[in-house]
């Protein structure tokens, strides 16, 4: 069951065409943001909070942004949410944000996609958005889940998802 306010979040901007952008501290929230489609300008004072944000592109796969900004501002955990696909939710581990630069979690999300392109079952998810078995907005959302996945793993972060 997820917490009443990524509930609220979700059900408040699951929709959204823009990203909103959510910052939370004991409960209470302390700062809102709207961004654009696809991104909300730069995370600030996040340091021991709740981020929550919508994804408007119907997944809620972390983004190499979204690791970024949340480790290097050292937030207790963030959460991506979307309409359809669920939510996501990583959390800072108990001994803290590994140091980690920006350049090895980009480096770990490309070399994911590329590794994932060439799968077999992206292979599938491909024919299946050619014959319109499935929309081109869930196939891409289901690929950037793969990807952002085995980027996640590598990099040794634990994520929450829930549908």
């Amino acid at each position: 069951m997820l917490p009443d306010y990524i509930n609220d979040f979700k059900k408040q901007y699951g929709n959204a065409r823009v990203e909103h952008f959510r910052v939370i501290k004991h409960g209470k929230i302390i700062g809102d943001k709207v961004g654009k489609e696809g991104s909300v300008e730069t995370w600030s004072n996040v340091q021991d909070c709740d981020v929550i944000h919508n994804h408007t592109g119907g997944n809620p796969a972390f983004s190499e942004m979204d690791i970024i900004m949340t480790t290097y501002g050292n937030a207790n955990s963030v959460t991506a949410v979307s309409a359809t696909r669920g939510s996501w939710t990583l959390m800072r581990p108990a001994s803290g944000w590994r140091d980690i630069d920006h350049r090895t979690i980009e480096s770990e999300y490309k070399k994911a996609r590329a590794k994932e392109k060439k799968s077999d079952e992206t292979q599938v998810l491909l024919y299946k958005m050619r014959n319109k078995q499935i929309s081109m907005s869930d196939g891409e959302g289901i690929f950037a889940e793969r990807y952002a996945t085995i980027a996640l793993n590598k990099l040794g972060f634990n994520v929450t998802k829930r549908r």
